[in-house]
């Protein structure tokens, strides 16, 4: 349990430069943790897992439509047990579908939230340690998607390409009208890989190549990322982009200069060698 606490501790610290988040696939988890357990039952998930001992009788009370129907299913031998091993002690006689709700919370706080309280109280404990439980409790909508999975950090097209700067040549130079036609397959191949999963290489190894960064860290990048153009290279030049994250920096030679060709480059730029062949 110390080792729980001290998750707790060090979970927010990271955060912010993309470290480890909780990810947590149950958002009644997130709310325990910012509201306590009458929070975490105001939105009770359409079923259990499937190897729980309480699914079949969790199921049938959502499916449940009406005062008969709730009767039914708690006052079979099945209904009785299970009312009897979570501690309900409702009149299954009587039940009506105004405490259909309070069932199944009894249900789901036996199954699912009592195995878990005293982890989940442990990393919460850590957390009062950081002085950010109080913010958390102030600010739940912002922290669920810290706290949980969403694809609120997810990479999308618009989202990178709004903070890509090209550096182009002086206006009216032949420089810059390559670097115009490179600049515009590397916005292309971006636009595919976003719009098209079947695409080599994925999107969350370009934006990895790119970025450094599978997901967008919460604070965002430290700056915006300056696209230079690589000139004077030789005839049938075999050179591919290269790229520094430390400089937010991507370096893209001006003989790729269609879609495909720049595919093909960062294709093989994110797989001939181990650290994407720059270490």
């Amino acid at each position: 349990m110390v080792l729980l606490t001290a998750l707790g501790i060090c979970l927010l610290p990271a955060w912010p430069t993309e470290g480890p988040g909780c990810g947590f696939k149950k958002k009644w988890i997130y709310k325990y943790l910012a509201g306590g357990l009458n929070q975490a039952m105001a939105d009770l998930p359409s079923n259990l897992k499937v190897d729980s001992p309480y699914f079949d009788i969790y199921t049938q009370l959502m499916d449940a439509v009406s005062d008969d129907q709730l009767k039914e299913i708690l006052t079979s031998q099945k209904g009785c047990e299970v009312l009897d091993a979570v501690g309900y002690r409702g009149d299954p006689t009587k039940a009506k579908m105004n405490k259909k709700t309070d069932v199944l919370q009894s249900i789901f706080i036996k199954c699912e939230v009592e195995p878990l309280l005293p982890v989940l109280d442990c990393i919460s404990a850590g957390l009062q340690c950081n002085g950010i439980m109080s913010i958390i409790r102030e600010n739940q909508s912002l922290f669920q998607a810290v706290f949980c999975s969403s694809d609120h950090y997810s990479w999308n097209s618009s989202r990178f390409l709004e903070i890509v700067r090209p550096i182009f040549s002086e206006d009216g130079s032949n420089n810059k009208i390559k670097e115009i036609n490179v600049h515009k397959g590397f916005l292309d191949f971006i636009d595919m890989c976003f719009h098209d999963d079947s695409v080599m290489p994925a999107k969350r190894v370009v934006m990895k190549f790119v970025t450094g960064c599978e997901k967008v860290p919460p604070l965002g990048l430290p700056q915006d990322i300056k696209v230079q153009f690589v000139h004077e290279c030789p005839p049938d030049c075999k050179c591919l982009p290269t790229v520094s994250t430390c400089a937010m920096c991507i370096n893209l030679p001006v003989h790729i200069i269609t879609c495909e060709k720049m595919q093909d480059a960062f294709r093989q730029a994110t797989t001939c060698e181990l650290g994407f062949g720059l270490v």
